[in-house]
């Protein structure tokens, strides 16, 4: 009997397909709008403003690296805020994996 050899049975994987012209440029004005909102709600009492500027350049670090320079020295200076962004982080991903798998289904459902 021949023996299975560990590098047959890793599967290939392909690269990541990059980003579409209108997703990225969705992202980014996402990102702007909320850094804007951001930047309101720290001279208005009833915005959380800091919020606002953390999720955008969240959403930002990726295009712009000074967003994620940014991330880095808030990271180094509050410890304890960045693993709650880190957990906030986590939990959206999760929230995001499943609401794309329900609207999946949905679409699957409407082809048949």
């Amino acid at each position: 009997m021949a023996r299975k050899r560990d590098y047959i049975a890793v599967p290939q994987m392909l690269p990541a397909r990059p980003p579409g012209f209108f997703s990225r440029i969705r992202r980014k004005a996402f990102g702007w709008s909320m850094i804007l909102l951001g930047i309101a709600g720290l001279l208005l009492p009833i915005l959380n403003g800091t919020f606002f500027l953390m999720v955008g350049l969240y959403v930002l670090k990726d295009d712009y690296a000074w967003a994620g320079r940014t991330i880095a020295w808030i990271r180094r200076k509050f410890p304890k805020q960045a693993a709650s962004m880190d957990r906030g982080q986590a939990r959206a991903e999760t929230y995001l994996k499943r609401t794309r798998r329900a609207v999946r289904r949905y679409y699957a459902q409407l082809r048949r």
